[in-house]
């Protein structure tokens, strides 16, 4: 109860207050799956999900710390159909399936994007967001080896700069 009260309190809050930007969301146990409206969106859900849970109390959960949630984000094709289970819109497809092997293997506090989310991101809010390059990173479930990027604001790169 303390943790659908509190972590999944917070993350649905955070996709509430985006409205119709998100297509679809979804949880299981611990993990949250959310189609957006573009990458812009998604970006925007993903940098909020990590500052809203930073001043979480994950003592109350048993845990002694977190780095926080780690959040994996990708760009690519999905079908969109009536979930013949739920009764509700979903999206499905390969890249879903990609997306999915990306969250295993980001850090935590941090979000992991791909090449293409990042391409997208460039196109749609060239001065709101960096990704940064970390490397060809192996995704979960031995589902390949893809360019992944950390996704930051460009603020906060501003700041880190600014500090040096």
């Amino acid at each position: 109860p303390s943790f659908w009260n509190g972590v999944m309190r917070h993350v649905a809050d955070v996709l509430d207050e985006r409205g119709d930007e998100v297509l679809c969301r979804n949880s299981w146990g611990d993990a949250l799956y959310a189609v957006a409206s573009s990458a812009t969106a998604a970006a925007e859900i993903a940098l909020a999900l990590q500052h809203r849970l930073a001043d979480f109390d994950y003592g109350a959960l048993g845990l002694s710390h977190s780095g926080g949630m780690r959040i994996g984000a990708h760009y690519g094709p999905a079908y969109r159909s009536i979930d013949r289970i739920t009764g509700r819109i979903n999206f499905y497809g390969t890249e879903v399936s990609r997306a999915a092997r990306i969250e295993p293997v980001t850090p935590p506090g941090a979000v992991f994007v791909t090449e293409p989310f990042a391409a997208i991101l460039v196109l749609e809010a060239p001065d709101a967001f960096r990704c940064r390059y970390v490397g060809r990173i192996a995704l979960a479930k031995r589902y390949g080896t893809y360019p992944m990027y950390r996704l930051i604001r460009a603020a906060a790169m501003a700041e880190d700069a600014a500090m040096q």
